[in-house]
């Protein structure tokens, strides 16, 4: 059996070569700097990329050391990239962000303090300057998972979020969104299972790599929502039918 991480932080990519090397290297420096002492790994979960980011992933394991590690996850989707990619390491906290690092990293360990305090899963809450309509996208949001789910949670959209083992399991065993809206179906799922969710503020950076194009669509990724939060609806039904039989 592998030993177990302190940390095993996940960085889903899909043809991110313009930014992958640039990013997980930032992110190295910053974990080493605050985790000094402690048994953590930065794993790189591609998933079906066609650019050079496979390349550039496996080099950078090799460069950086036991801290960085490529895994070449069979399946396209970055929801199915955090359940291949959470299977394959036992640690004691899990971690994932996207490769644009769109925080602070100074505020990755008040990410991670609430799980030394109890909490299953920390959610993000984004703070500084965001454009207009993405803010109006997450105030919808946060007013449609209190009226469907129940839960009051301002951010659940927000990607980076940190883990317990029992959150992990959830996020392997019970969520089924590939996409965006894993993390709110993680939040909503988790509660239903019982576990407790924590919220923490970060600062928002949101052009880190400006060479970057972003992938959100506002349109596109509203009509999304409508579909994604039916689903995640129906799955929870499922789930708590589940607990009562």
């Amino acid at each position: 059996m592998s030993r177990q991480l302190d940390l095993a932080c996940i960085v889903p990519v899909y043809n991110e070569a313009e930014v992958l090397e640039a990013a997980i290297r930032q992110l190295h420096q910053a974990l080493a700097g605050q985790l000094a002492g402690q048994d953590f790994k930065i794993i790189i979960a591609a998933n079906g990329s066609t650019d050079d980011t496979n390349a550039i992933g496996r080099r950078l394991s090799q460069e950086l050391g036991p801290g960085v590690e490529f895994c070449l996850c069979q399946s396209k989707g970055r929801g199915k990239a955090l359940r291949e990619t959470i299977s394959k390491y036992r640690a004691r906290h899990y971690l994932y962000i996207d490769v644009d690092l769109p925080c602070d990293l100074t505020d990755l360990p008040g990410v991670l303090a609430p799980l030394s305090q109890g909490a299953d899963v920390v959610t993000s809450r984004r703070t500084g300057y965001r454009p207009a309509l993405r803010r109006a996208m997450t105030w919808g949001l946060r007013h449609l998972n209190r009226l469907v789910f129940g839960v009051r949670i301002s951010d659940s959209q927000c990607a980076i979020k940190a883990l317990s083992p029992a959150a992990a399991r959830v996020l392997l065993e019970d969520c089924q969104q590939n996409g965006w809206f894993l993390d709110t179906e993680l939040v909503v799922l988790a509660t239903c299972r019982g576990l407790k969710v924590s919220e923490v503020p970060i600062h928002w950076i949101e052009r880190r790599f400006p060479e970057r194009a972003s992938k959100v669509r506002p349109w596109r990724d509203t009509v999304a929502a409508m579909t994604a939060l039916r689903q995640i609806r129906r799955r929870r039904a499922e789930l708590s039918s589940l607990k009562v039989s």
